[in-house]
């Protein structure tokens, strides 16, 4: 591959990457509004799967606003974007210590109760 097609092909995907952002801040949208209404099929992403979880939904609009605001070269939208994504290893390292420790920190119910 060129430098001139890779440049090309990286053109590209930048381009994409807010529409990706914007994507996944739709779907735990949807999923948070399936909670909140108590519409079974907004809670999963695709029929006959289990619901996905109120935190994890949120845990998709913070990282795909992220993916979105990094588009940006504002340092206010960097830091927005930054403080986002700590949140989302936050939430992850609690599971994880949830699930291996056995301890129940109720982060899965902090939102809603399922």
């Amino acid at each position: 591959m060129t430098n001139q097609e890779y440049s090309r092909r990286a053109a590209i995907l930048k381009s994409l990457s807010p529409w990706g952002g914007i994507c996944v801040v739709l779907l735990g949208a949807a999923v948070l509004i399936g909670w909140w209404m108590n519409i079974p099929s907004l809670k999963t992403v695709l029929p006959g799967f289990e619901p996905m979880k109120p935190i994890t939904a949120v845990t998709f609009i913070l990282s795909g606003g992220a993916v979105f605001l990094l588009r940006h070269r504002t340092r206010p939208a960097r830091w927005i974007a930054r403080a986002g994504v700590v949140l989302v290893g936050l939430v992850g390292i609690l599971t994880l210590v949830a699930y291996s420790t056995g301890f129940d920190f109720g982060i899965d119910r902090w939102l809603f109760e399922h």
